[in-house]
């Protein structure tokens, strides 16, 4: 079988092709300088894949062509964010990444090529997805027990009558008197 990697409908060109990913389970050290085991969790990070794929000194063009792959940007200016498609992404539930960090290319004389290798990040990865669904929730929830500016108005005019009618008893006790 032969591993296929397809960036946005194009499979990506050469032969050889590996590919691994690292799903990185963030935490912090919380002993000091005690011996503790005890951590906190940070989060979990985008995955990282990781690309290698031989290509023939007789097709430089398909170089290029993963070199502009490499390099495009939107409107914005802004990396470019593929739709993926790939066995293993899809085990590992990565379906957008763009070009982060690295893009090497290195001679192989004996098999007249170029060792490409470059890494691909996650795009709005399940974890960011569901710390967006928590956010929102937390922020509905706040919205929910927080009074609106009318209920606080409304607070405001009856303290102000309690005041008033307060006073309203003072004053008319201070009239009965005489």
């Amino acid at each position: 079988m032969t591993i296929k990697l397809v960036l946005d409908g194009n499979q990506l060109p050469g032969s050889e092709l590996r590919l691994s990913v690292n799903y990185s389970i963030e935490s912090d050290d919380l002993s000091g300088q005690g011996s503790s085991t005890t951590d906190a969790e940070t989060g979990d990070k985008a995955q990282i894949v990781r690309v290698r794929v031989l290509i023939p000194h007789a097709k430089p063009e398909d170089l290029k062509t993963i070199r502009d792959l490499a390099g495009q940007r939107d409107e914005d200016g802004s990396r470019h964010v593929f739709t993926i498609v790939n066995e293993t992404t899809e085990a590992m539930s990565i379906r957008q990444v763009k070009f982060n960090a690295e893009f090497l290319v290195k001679e192989d004389d004996a098999k007249k090529a170029w060792w490409v290798n470059f890494i691909l990040k996650e795009h709005r990865s399940v974890a960011e997805k569901v710390q967006e669904q928590q956010d929102l929730s937390e922020k509905k929830e706040v919205e929910q027990t927080t009074p609106s500016a009318t209920e606080v108005d409304q607070e405001k005019i009856q303290q102000l009558s309690t005041v008033e009618q307060w006073l309203q008893q003072g004053e008319n006790w201070f009239t009965d008197e005489n």
